[in-house]
């Protein structure tokens, strides 16, 4: 089984916050040590490179079904049809450092989480979301206070919810469903967890499930909601490439589809397969499967972008307005795009 390096505390949760550039690299040097410039297994010249930003240091990285069509080498595969190299470009401190790259065309894409896409987006860098990698990421609440047996139990207490951030979001959703009166819960707004759970010094903390899951395996507290039960309670990984590149060669988006559809096929007949290419020597493939009880058969991870799609991101899209997280509304119609699902689909079909 591939070999992980072990990523920090404070490099886990950049990751699961946003869903610097240390290097690009490929399949065959994944685990290795990383490098500032890229690396491709095909030689030839007549090859152009595409660079997709993750979230990742030292050659670990995030980019959930990504992870699965990186390692099978899907991606590579399939782009050397039309003409082009797969590499990644790996981010330790997620999002934004992401988000600078694909504004000065240092990348030529991104697979990361929605919020930093529509904070992109919003403001004026021309990308287009052309593939869904995980349509379930979850949410939920470690308690490391006694006291607290159910959701009302967190009024009154110091609650670490990372403010401007998808957390946020899940978190008033969360509140509202179990009627939390928001008034009564301290806030705790901190980039990193870990310092102030291993003191002691709050109640609770709002994350991404599966890191609450790793965190509950160190003895850290106990998970009180996995937040599955949360209308819309959940959040996105996506994939996105500028539209200077998708112009002039539409047939990438494609071809990264037609990798992600392979990788989805073997991730339903095989989902060892899927949580093995998760793993990290932080958290097991046994937490990944483990958080994915709520989807056994993985339909989360289908890269198809459905109409329920766009009801979330036009929701997102308001939440990130009216909390001032970004300031011009994004067309979500014509920013995610399925029309290179779907040709890829017709291709795999013959």
């Amino acid at each position: 089984m591939i070999q992980f390096k072990k990523l920090t505390a404070g490099l886990l949760f950049s990751a699961i916050l946003t869903l610097g550039l240390t290097g690009c690299g490929n399949p065959e040097v994944k685990k290795q040590e990383s490098t500032p410039e890229s690396v491709s297994t095909n030689t030839s010249a007549e090859l152009a490179e595409l660079k997709i930003g993750v979230i990742g240091q030292d050659g670990d990285f995030n980019a959930s079904l990504g992870n699965l069509a990186y390692d099978q080498q899907y991606f590579e595969e399939e782009l050397n049809k039309v003409g082009y190299t797969f590499s990644f470009c790996t981010f330790s401190q997620g999002g934004p450092e992401i988000n600078e790259a694909l504004a000065s065309g240092a990348i030529d894409g991104a697979f990361y989480g929605d919020f930093p896409s529509f904070i992109s987006k919003s403001n004026g860098i021309d990308i287009r979301t052309i593939a869904a990698l995980d349509s379930g990421v979850q949410y939920g609440i470690l308690v490391i206070n006694d006291q607290i047996k159910e959701p009302k139990d967190l009024e009154g207490k110091k609650v670490i919810v990372t403010q401007g951030t998808a957390i946020q979001y899940f978190w008033e959703k969360y509140a509202v469903a179990n009627d939390i009166d928001l008034s009564k819960v301290e806030i705790v707004n901190a980039a990193d967890p870990t310092p102030l759970l291993t003191n002691n010094e709050v109640d609770a903390c709002v994350s991404v499930s599966t890191t609450l899951a790793y965190f509950a395996s160190l003895g850290m507290g106990n998970l009180l909601d996995s937040g599955v039960e949360i209308p819309d309670g959940y959040g996105t990984t996506v994939a996105v490439i500028r539209n200077a590149v998708l112009n002039d060669h539409p047939e990438v988006a494609v071809a990264i589809n037609q990798a992600l559809i392979r990788a989805y096929e073997d991730a339903k007949e095989n989902p060892s397969l899927f949580y093995a290419a998760e793993e990290t020597s932080l958290i097991s493939a046994e937490i990944y499967e483990t958080d994915h009880q709520f989807d056994p058969e993985l339909l989360t991870l289908n890269p198809q972008i459905f109409s329920d799609h766009f009801d979330y991101y036009n929701a997102l899209n308001a939440w990130l307005l009216d909390q001032h997280i970004i300031t011009e509304s994004v067309d979500v119609t014509s920013y995610i795009d399925g029309s290179f699902y779907e040709k890829a689909a017709d291709i795999h079909a013959e």
